[in-house]
């Protein structure tokens, strides 16, 4: 991924390890989000596991919405 890509770029679907990095987690913090049903995820042909990017950003501005400003 060069700079100039938006990585929230809502079409951009995002494996564990990315979701997991952009976090500051380990790739199975992310699958027990997604087991709990915490994360919205995707399958794809294969099997694998996809976070759309959008998603992500969601979640991110969820949470900063929860946490109170401290001084």
């Amino acid at each position: 991924m060069t700079e100039a890509e938006d990585p929230f770029d809502g079409s951009r679907l995002l494996k564990a390890s990315e979701v997991a990095a952009f976090f500051g987690v380990h790739p199975k913090t992310v699958y027990a989000w997604i087991k709990q049903g915490r994360m919205p995820h995707v399958r794809t042909p294969l099997g694998g596991i996809r976070v759309e990017a959008s998603q992500v950003a969601a979640l991110v501005a969820a949470s900063r919405e929860e946490k109170p400003d401290t001084p």
